[in-house]
């Protein structure tokens, strides 16, 4: 028996699910992935991608092999018959779902399944899932979606009746280490400042992917630019009790949705830092590597004042995540913060 999916880190029992059904050809026409951004959704889908087109399948020590053309070509978002389809916006609407649905009917290429990515699956309108849903109904012989989402709830009840659905596994910041141990750059941060990679992993979400993003490189540099503004917003709100500083950043709030939810997350990890921290010295951080600062801060501005702004964040993330306004949700809490003041 081949190793089932070598590039994917833990999800056991999906890799063997999926690996006995690529090699005895018993794969469904439709999945639904669910997990958080970073989750591994993307890489779980383009490894089975691969393993239905592997030139060596069933014969390699490996499913997918990785080495073979048509598995490179996966690998590098090139392969004719494996098409991914993203939201250029807020939403993806049905002339897009439309379009895929006329090209999902034409015969592969190579040999092999016709397969289609879509990443923010939570995106489509309901125009567009209803067009989907008659690919689902009666689906071409040799075809496979998969739907990838954050949200599996936000989906129709009739799409999610037709497609099998799969959580991605969230790992333990304990497991997050392990897999980083041949990681050049987690070595040197953790050897740098083990404080700050500790927090790196506790702030993760349990999404190996998100680690990744922020341990090097030009997203890991916006990632501690960001960190660092937030930290100083909340310090100086709250140790001046004017709220200023904090008003200011929030109504410069990115525009985008992906970016204001991100931006939003960390101050949910600064404030429920500090919500511990106030409570007691012992716990688990994500957010901030000075814990007698964030103690100190914590303790001066108080438990419940620190509950009634976190509150308002939490109801701001909740909105951006039902596909609110995202104009209207910052200039929402920036008014409710103000009542605070």
């Amino acid at each position: 028996m081949p190793e089932f999916f070598p590039t994917v880190y833990g999800n056991r029992e999906a890799k063997r699910l999926f690996g006995d059904a690529c090699l005895g050809g018993t794969l469904s026409h439709a999945y639904l992935l669910e997990g958080p951004a970073g989750s591994g959704k993307k890489t779980f889908a383009r490894a089975v991608a691969a393993a239905l087109v592997c030139e060596k399948r069933g014969q390699a020590d490996k499913l997918p092999c990785g080495v073979c053309n048509r598995c490179r070509r996966v690998f590098e978002e090139n392969a004719p018959d494996v098409k991914t389809l993203r939201a250029t916006g807020a939403t993806l609407g049905v002339d897009v779902i439309r379009g895929m649905r006329e090209d999902m009917y034409l015969s592969p290429t190579e040999p092999g399944p016709k397969v289609y990515l879509i990443p923010d699956a939570h995106k489509m309108t309901p125009q567009a899932q209803n067009a989907l849903l008659k690919v689902l109904e009666e689906p071409p012989t040799e075809l496979v979606v998969f739907l990838l989402t954050e949200r599996a709830e936000a989906l129709l009840t009739t799409v999610r009746s037709r497609v099998m659905l799969i959580r991605m596994e969230l790992f333990s910041p304990d497991e997050e280490e392990l897999f980083l141990e041949k990681n050049a750059a987690a070595k040197r941060m953790k050897e740098k400042d083990p404080d700050a990679f500790r927090a790196l992993l506790e702030g993760s979400g349990g999404c190996l992917g998100t680690v990744l993003d922020r341990l090097e490189g030009k997203r890991a540099d916006a990632y501690a630019k960001k960190r660092k503004e937030v930290a100083d917003a909340v310090a100086g709100a709250l140790r001046t009790r004017s709220f200023s500083s904090l008003l200011s950043l929030v109504r410069a709030l990115p525009a985008k949705r992906q970016e204001q939810a991100d931006e939003l997350a960390l101050y949910l990890a600064a404030l429920r830092d500090l919500i511990l921290l106030s409570r007691t010295p012992e716990c688990s951080l994500s957010f901030y590597t000075d814990r007698e600062a964030a103690r100190a801060l914590a303790l001066d501005f108080g438990t419940q004042n620190l509950l009634k702004i976190y509150d308002l964040f939490v109801r701001a993330s909740d909105t951006l995540a039902a596909n609110g306004n995202v104009a209207l949700t910052s200039l929402t809490l920036a008014s409710e913060l103000e009542r605070l003041r």
